[in-house]
Parts: structure tokens; sequence; C-alpha cells
């Protein structure tokens, strides 16, 4: 690509009270190898010192523009207003507690540039503690491998778990960012995928199998907080379902897949699902000692009575509040449970030396 024709992209950061991290997350958008980019801060009324940091780094880069709502307004209608901001060729949004690759607009913006028809790149994301040290990572090739989705492929594909469910990492041409106008949000609890599904449904898009972000793995992350079982959350993934299916500008191929989609979300073994996720949950507030695990597990639990369960329930309400399953489990388990840690510790330690030692060399 030309340098001297190199379109404007921006990075559209959403935040609240999260300046450590966001630090990061703008740091990242700073280094890219990518020079001719934008970093948009929307900040929904932070109380910290979201806007001292953000100064402080907006002192010797007047690529970063700081935008505050004089209240807090929500995170969904912050975001839709992030959306509505999209002013360049291509945009890409990056969440706060989470950071980009040095090359990640580069080896995306290539793609888009080549091939008019795609609408967005998706790269991969791999997860990372508070240090930057690499605490997960699953099926991501990083190889650097090119594929395109046209059509009802580009849809089928989002539910195939082979290429990553998140905004980040995904840089998007702006006409795309006008679906997450007519998304009705307000009973949603994150519309990352509903965008996404909706793209898909539209849009031909491809995925380059490379690292583009590392996304956060903390106890407040947004993925962390939300429940094990939440029913409005499936009746939202539902209507995701139904919108597809009602909008006329969607081919009738894709119109006939969302319905299979739907009917497998209303499927009875999701409850076999929930009663097992619950268990091993509790199993791992046992031998943590964590309360918030516990408190994690409460919600769940009742949640799922919801279902009808109410012989489970008591089960699994008296193996999460009994000392003697905690005793009995810590005895049992607690040294198999840490001994597997360990490896994954190591494990993941010698992939941050090898197969994403650019990544980590890039982004330290």
């Amino acid at each position: 690509m030309n340098k001297n024709n190199a379109p404007l992209v921006s990075i559209l950061i959403p935040t609240y009270e999260r300046s450590a991290m966001l630090k990061r997350a703008i740091e990242s958008a700073q280094l890219q190898s990518y020079k001719n980019i934008c970093i948009n801060i929307f900040d929904d009324g932070s109380k910290d010192d979201t806007q001292s940091v953000v100064e402080s780094l907006r002192a010797n880069d007047e690529r970063v523009i700081y935008f505050r709502h004089p209240s807090n307004i929500g995170m969904l209608p912050n975001i839709k207003y992030v959306f509505n901001s999209v002013r360049t060729k291509y945009f890409s949004i990056l969440t706060d507690d989470d950071a980009l690759t040095s090359s990640f607009i580069e080896d995306a913006i290539s793609v888009l540039e080549e091939n008019p028809d795609i609408a967005f790149v998706a790269l991969e994301s791999i997860h990372v503690d508070d240090e930057l040290n690499l605490c997960g990572e699953s099926g991501v090739k990083n190889d650097g491998s090119l594929i395109f989705y046209r059509s009802q492929e580009s849809f089928s594909v989002m539910h195939s778990w082979s290429i990553p469910l998140t905004l980040i990492s995904v840089l998007f041409r702006s006409e795309v960012a006008e679906i997450y106008q007519e998304i009705d949000e307000s009973r949603d609890v994150g519309s990352d995928i509903r965008f996404l599904f909706h793209a898909a449904a539209r849009y031909n898009f491809a995925y380059l199998a490379k690292v583009g972000a590392l996304v956060a793995g903390h106890a407040a992350s947004f993925g962390s907080m939300r429940g094990v079982v939440n029913w409005e959350h499936e009746v939202v993934q539902l209507c995701r379902y139904t919108e597809i299916m009602n909008d006329s500008r969607i081919s009738d191929e894709i119109h006939a897949l969302a319905k299979i989609y739907m009917v497998s979300l209303l499927n009875a073994k999701r409850n076999k699902y929930y009663v097992n996720a619950i268990f091993r949950g509790i199993v791992r507030a046992h031998l943590l000692g964590d309360d918030l695990y516990y408190k994690r597990n409460e919600a769940a639990i009742s949640e799922l009575r919801f279902a009808g369960k109410t012989l489970t329930c008591a089960f699994l309400d008296y193996f999460n509040r009994s000392s003697v399953a905690k005793k009995a489990i810590q005895i049992t388990l607690y040294r198999l449970y840490f001994a597997r840690k360990n490896l994954r510790t190591k494990k993941y330690a010698e992939l941050q030396k090898t197969k994403y030692r650019d990544v980590f060399i890039k982004a330290s």
C-alpha cells in the first residue's frame, strides 16, 4: 500500500472508570505500525482519573481525541454513540481493558484494500492476565492463513466456533457501523454478538489467522461478570435470530439458517449443560475458597429454579454451602487441580516464548 494514499482509520475506545487498563489500551493503539490513525476515547462520565490519564497521553500525540459525557449514560448507549461517531473509511472497536497487537491495523487493512467486496476482517485474539502474560488460547492458528466467507457461509461460520466472536481484533468498513444504529439494545446485556450476527448476515468478511488483540482475563471483565445461567439473555439471543429472519434485506438461505440456530437454543439439553456448569463452578469455589465464586453459584442456582429444576437446585444449593463437601473436594482434588493448573501455566509460558513470541515482544 502506498503510504501517501493510506486511508485514515479510527480506533474507537468506549470507557468507564478503568484508567489503568485504559492507558494500556491507548498505548497499544499508539504503537500501531500503521500510522494514519485517530484514537477516539469515549468516556461515559468517569469520576476517577480517566481524563488526566488520557490528557497525559494526548500531550505528545495529537491522534488521541477525548470526549466525555457530562454524566453516565450506560454502557450500551455509550457504545451506540461510539458507532454513530464513525467518519473514516475504516474503524475498529477496542474495549478499555484489552490491547491491540502492533501490526493489527496494518495486517487487517491490507485485506480490505485488496478485496473491495469484503466488509470486515477478523483476526485472532488471545487471553492475557494483568501482567500481559498468556493465560488462555483455544484453537488459535496464528499461521497467517487467510479465508474469505461470502453469502450464507458468512453467517454459518459465525456459529462454528472456528473464528473469534468478539468486536476487538476486527476492522470494519464504515458502512457496517450503520447496523448498530438499527439495533434495539434496550434489553440486551452486550450487543457485540448481535452486531456481528447482523453484519455477517448482510456482508462478506474475511478471517486472518494472526493474533490481532490481547483480551484481558480479570474478575471485573464483562465476560467474567455475566452469570452462568441468564434466562433474559437466552431470550435476547432468540430475538437476534427473529430479527434476522424478518429482515427483508437478508437472503432466504440465511433466514433458514437463523431458524435452525434459534431452534437449537430451545433444546432441552441446555438445562443439562447449565447444571454441569454450575457443578463445576461449585467445585472451583470449594477448591479456591473464593466468596466471588460462591456468590456466582448462588445466582446461577437461583436462575435455574425458573426452569422447574427444584430438586436439582436444592442439591446444588446444599453442595455449594456444605463445609463437608468443601473438605471432601479439597482432600480429593486439591493436588490434582493445582497440578493441572501448573501444567497449563507452563504450557502458556512456553507458547508465549515460541508460537506467540513476536506478539509478546511487540506488546512489551
